[in-house]
C-alpha cells in the first residue's frame, strides 16, 4: 500500500472526501474565538483488493461544486467533488482528515449508479462489518469513520478504471468572531487545476451587506436577492490558492431559523446578551482540583500560574483546599493565601508529578469550601465515565490543546460555575472572565417550546445560542438570568413559519448530543436515537 498526498484540500479548515453508503460519524458544536490554526494536511492511500500493484497515475480532483448557507452564526457548506481514476483497474480509496472544533460532519453522499445516494448512521464495529460484506457482494460501499477526538477515516469502493466517482459532503460550523464581525472561511487551494469550479454562498437576511477578502475569484460579488444576499460565480480551468473569507457585522437583535423534519419543527435561536461585567465576590475557602496524570503534563503551566496568580492577588486572605488526583484523589493539601501570595501552594505545584491514569468521577465535594477550580484536559481514560457532583460552583480551566471540552464545559455548568479555554484566550482575559459575574443563563422555558438546549448557560461572543422544537405555530423562549445587576427575565417570539434554515434540526441534535457525551455510556441509547 502506497502512501501519497492526494491533494492540497483545505489547509485552514480540515477536509473531507470519498464518501458513502455508510456512515459512523460524532458531532459537536463549540464556539471558538480565534483564528483556527492550520490542520495535517490530508492524506489519501491507494490500494487494488487482492493484490500489490501501485496505480500508475495518482486519482486526481476533476471538479468541484461548493454551495454555502449561512444564517446567524452557523454556516453549512455543502461540497461534491468529482474524482477520476485514470488508471485500468479498480481502486479502493482511505482518506484521513481532521475537522476542528466547531466543525461537524452532517451529511454525505456518494454517486450509485449517476444518483447521489444519502448516507445513514450506525454504530462503528456494524459500520466496518457491513463496508466489508458489501465489497463482497460486488456492491458500493463507502464509509465514514470518526476516530481520535475529532479526526475521521474514509474509505469508498470502487474508484472505477477510467472512470469518475462524485461525492457530496456536508458540514457545519459555527463561525468564529474576529475584531466583532463574524468570519466564514473557505479554503481554495485544491488542486493546480480544476476543470471546472462553481461557488454559491448565500447569507440569510444580514442586517449589514457581507463584506468579502482574502482569495477573491474574480466576478464574485453580493447582490441582494429579496432580504437575503447571494453571490455565486462559475469557472472552467480553475486553480487558485489560498483562503476567500466573508465577513459579517454582529447583529443587534435575536436571530431565530426553523426546520420542519417529518411532523417536528426545530428551531435555532441566538439571543443578544449584555456585556455588562461586574467584579464578583471570592469565598474566603477554595478547592483546587489538580490533574496530575500522565497527560496533565502537557498542559500549559505558564497560563495556568498566570490565572492562580490574578485569583489569589483577588482573593487576598484566603484557605485554599488542594486536590491532587489521577486514577484517585490524593489526601487533601491545606495552604494559607496571605496578601495574595501562595509561593507554598506554587511550589507544590511545580513538583507535582504526572503519571497515571484520569478518573474524573472520583472527586468529592470538600466541607466549607466556597467553590472550585478545575485544572483538567477532561481526558478521562479511567472507570467508567461518570461525572463528579459538587455542591458549589466549579470553574473549569483548560490549557490542554487535546482535550474533551464536552466534558469539561458539563461539569462547569452543572455546578453553577464556568468553563474558561485558556488557550482561545490570553491569560489578562481569562482572569477577567474569571474574577468578575457576568449575566448567565439559570434557566430555560417557554411557550409552545420542548426538548430545550443550549451550546452554554453563558454568552459565547456575545449571544446565547438556544436549540429546541416547537409545538406551537407561535410560540415563546423564557430565558431565566442571573449575574447581572438584577435578575432578570427575557423573552423571544417564535414561529413556525419563520426563517427556515436547513440546518437547525442539526444544530439541535449536535447540541443535544454534546450534552449527552459528558456521560457517553450512560447515554448511549439516546445518542444513537
Amino acid at each position: 500500500m502506497k502512501r501519497i498526498d492526494f491533494f492540497r484540500l483545505w489547509r485552514h479548515y480540515g477536509c473531507w472526501i470519498l464518501t458513502l453508503w455508510l456512515a459512523v460519524v460524532g458531532t459537536t458544536w463549540a464556539q471558538r474565538t480565534m483564528p483556527p490554526a492550520p490542520p495535517m494536511l490530508p492524506t489519501l492511500r491507494l490500494a487494488t483488493p487482492g493484490a500489490q500493484l501501485q496505480p500508475s497515475t495518482p486519482v486526481h480532483l476533476e471538479s468541484i461544486r461548493i454551495d454555502t448557507e449561512i444564517a446567524g452564526s452557523r454556516a453549512v457548506t455543502a461540497v461534491e467533488m468529482q474524482f477520476r481514476n485514470p488508471n485500468a483497474r479498480v481502486l479502493e480509496g482511505e482518506l484521513q482528515f481532521p475537522l476542528l472544533d466547531g466543525q461537524e460532519v452532517v451529511g454525505f453522499a456518494l454517486d450509485i449508479d449517476g444518483r447521489l445516494r444519502d448516507a445513514v448512521p450506525v454504530e462503528k464495529a456494524k459500520g466496518q462489518a457491513v463496508f466489508e460484506d458489501t465489497i463482497r457482494a460486488r456492491i458500493d460501499p463507502a464509509l465514514l469513520e470518526k476516530t481520535v477526538g475529532n479526526n475521521f477515516k474514509l474509505r469508498v469502493y470502487p474508484l472505477p478504471p477510467h472512470g469518475t466517482r462524485r461525492v457530496l459532503l456536508r458540514y457545519a460550523e459555527t463561525l468564529p468572531v474576529d475584531h466583532g464581525l463574524r468570519v466564514y472561511r473557505l479554503p481554495l487551494d485544491y488542486a493546480r487545476k480544476l476543470n471546472s469550479f462553481a461557488l454559491r454562498i448565500l447569507v440569510q437576511a444580514a442586517e449589514f451587506a457581507p463584506q468579502l477578502a482574502g482569495a477573491r475569484p474574480q466576478g464574485l460579488s453580493f447582490d441582494l436577492k429579496g432580504i437575503d444576499y447571494q453571490a455565486q460565480v462559475e469557472r472552467k480551468d480553475f486553480s487558485a490558492q489560498g483562503v476567500l473569507e466573508v465577513r459579517l457585522p454582529q447583529p443587534t437583535r435575536p436571530e431565530v431559523v426553523t426546520q420542519t423534519v417529518g411532523d417536528k419543527t426545530y428551531f435555532i435561536a441566538e439571543v443578544p446578551a449584555s456585556s455588562e461585567t461586574a467584579a464578583r465576590s471570592l469565598p474566603t475557602q477554595v478547592g483546587l482540583l489538580w490533574d496530575a496524570s500522565g497527560s496533565g503534563a502537557k498542559r500549559d503551566r505558564e497560563r495556568e500560574f498566570a490565572v492562580l496568580e490574578a485569583y489569589f492577588k483577588k482573593m487576598g486572605q484566603g484557605v485554599v483546599h488542594l486536590v491532587r488526583f489521577r486514577d484517585a484523589p490524593e489526601a487533601v493539601q491545606r495552604f494559607e493565601i496571605r496578601q495574595g501570595q501562595w509561593t507554598e501552594l506554587r511550589r507544590a505545584l511545580e513538583s507535582t508529578p504526572y503519571d497515571g491514569a484520569t478518573y474524573l468521577g472520583g472527586l468529592k465535594p470538600l466541607a466549607g469550601v466556597g467553590e472550585y477550580l478545575l485544572f483538567s484536559d477532561g481526558l478521562q481514560n479511567y472507570g467508567d465515565d461518570r461525572l463528579p457532583r459538587f455542591d458549589a460552583p466549579v470553574f473549569v480551566c483548560a490549557a490542554a490543546v487535546q482535550s474533551d471540552p464536552t466534558r469539561l464545559r458539563h461539569i462547569a455548568a452543572s455546578s453553577g460555575g464556568r468553563y474558561i479555554d485558556l488557550n482561545a484566550v490570553d491569560a489578562h482575559s481569562a482572569a477577567k472572565s474569571l474574577l468578575t459575574r457576568q449575566e448567565h443563563i439559570v434557566e430555560l422555558g417557554g411557550d409552545g417550546v420542548a426538548r430545550l438546549v443550549m451550546a452554554s448557560n453563558y454568552a459565547d461572543n456575545g449571544r446565547w445560542r438556544i436549540a429546541g422544537e416547537l409545538t406551537k405555530d407561535a410560540a415563546t423562549l423564557r430565558l431565566n438570568l442571573n449575574g447581572g445587576k438584577a435578575p432578570r427575565i427575557l423573552t423571544v417570539p417564535l414561529k413556525r413559519e419563520g426563517r427556515v434554515a436547513g440546518f437547525a434540526a442539526s444544530a439541535w441534535a449536535a447540541l443535544r448530543i454534546a450534552e449527552l457525551e459528558a456521560e457517553a455510556s450512560t447515554n448511549r441509547a439516546e445518542i444513537r436515537r
